[in-house]
């Protein structure tokens, strides 16, 4: 089965803090896109690739979403 890429805003945060190690340990590819207000605390993975973003700034969204196969709205929740 191919590496399934996963997009998550809001991937630094309370849920996705839980919910990204959880996906990596499934070995999906994940792309956590987060301003990072209190820190981010991920662990460091080969599967895992962070950006400090706004999910306002449409423009950088939308370049950085490209192959993803899945994505998850966490920010703001």
């Amino acid at each position: 089965m191919k590496n399934k890429n996963i997009f998550i805003t809001g991937g630094g945060g309370y849920v996705g803090s839980a919910l990204v190690p959880s996906l990596l340990k499934k070995n999906f590819k994940v792309i956590v896109y987060d301003k990072f207000y209190y820190g981010n605390f991920l662990e460091y993975h080969k599967n895992l690739k962070v950006i400090k973003g706004d999910i306002r700034d449409t423009k950088k969204l939308e370049k950085n979403i490209k192959n993803c196969d899945y994505f998850i709205h966490l920010a703001c929740i």
